[in-house]
């Protein structure tokens, strides 16, 4: 979109802006947990913290996933130097999912068989598969301490998640939208609005081309059916948060335009009168000028008339003379 050859959303009149910090929302949730206190989606809203980095520039999708352990299935992976691994779950015993959409990397977190206390830490590069397998005890599983990453999403949990058999195959997604780079240089249109030093407004518009949307490239097909499904969720997600972002320029770019006819109504009555009070100041008031003129002419008339009149009266005595 072009004005006088002035290209408008490619960024190039965009305005300073700080750091759009990397934002989290759980985008569904379902009965995960126990619901027995009245929790209307269980414990798991509350057990699950999930953070990430500031400056996380990627949209991504979570799921996570309640499996159940046959003691058969194994999981590879490595544990950082952190005993024990349980490479194959006991069964019964309750495994959470945590899948990304970036590279669908996975992690596993399982309920312990060894000693008490909180899980161990996990923090191993994202190339891994699956990172990490540790866990609780029975249905009630202490995750309090416990971190898991995946890229550059860290897991947090920070409480006791209560699971039971109805759980095994519940998800609850959570959407991670990235961070926003900070705008240092204002190129932003500047319109002088008053007569006086400091009397302007600035107007920026924020790029709007797909790439700063981030929605280019969005590609929903993976390696596998679980995969594309989430890449589908995090297409959904990310298509809705740039529908947001371009709302939010489009009310910014309306407020300017009312500000702006505002002061350019306030400036045309300024101007017209200052027109008047020039007007009043330069101009003869002709009503004013035409009755003195009207008067002027009625005495000249006057006193000519009694001046010949007076001239009669000598002329007279000297007829009768």
């Amino acid at each position: 979109t072009e004005f006088n050859t002035r290209a408008l959303l490619d960024g190039s009149l965009q305005e300073g802006a700080a750091q759009e910090d990397a934002a989290i929302a759980v985008k569904s949730n379902s009965r995960i947990g126990d619901t027995s206190t009245g929790a209307a989606k269980g414990d798991f809203v509350n057990a699950v913290t999930t953070t990430v980095d500031s400056d996380v520039a990627d949209d991504i999708a979570l799921t996570f996933k309640i499996l159940q352990g046959d003691g058969v299935t194994s999981f590879s992976g490595s544990n950082g130097g952190i005993n024990p691994v349980l490479a194959v779950p006991p069964a019964g015993a309750f495994i959470l999912e945590v899948r990304s959409s970036k590279n669908d990397a996975v992690a596993y977190i399982n309920a312990p068989i060894v000693a008490a206390g909180p899980p161990p830490v996990s923090n191993l590069p994202a190339s891994a598969d699956y990172q990490q397998l540790f866990g609780g005890g029975a249905q009630a599983v202490d995750l309090a301490g416990a971190n898991i990453s995946i890229g550059d999403i860290v897991v947090n949990f920070d409480n006791t998640l209560t699971l039971s058999a109805a759980d095994v195959g519940q998800t609850s997604t959570v959407q991670i939208t990235g961070a926003r780079a900070a705008v240092t240089e204002d190129n932003a249109l500047t319109f002088q609005v008053g007569a006086n030093e400091g009397q302007f407004l600035t107007a920026g518009i924020q790029d709007m081309r797909a790439q700063a949307l981030r929605v280019e490239g969005l590609n929903i097909v993976g390696a596998s059916d679980s995969e594309s499904r989430l890449r589908a969720q995090n297409a959904i997600g990310v298509v809705d948060q740039a529908l947001d972002y371009v709302s939010t320029v489009r009310s910014k770019l309306g407020a300017y335009q009312n500000r702006i006819e505002y002061r350019l109504n306030t400036l045309q009555v300024s101007r017209e009168n200052l027109t008047a009070s020039e007007s009043r100041i330069r101009d003869a008031d002709i009503a004013a000028e035409t009755a003195n003129l009207t008067r002027a002419q009625i005495l000249v008339q006057a006193g000519t008339a009694v001046l010949s009149q007076a001239n009669i009266t000598p002329q007279s005595a000297l007829n009768l003379l």
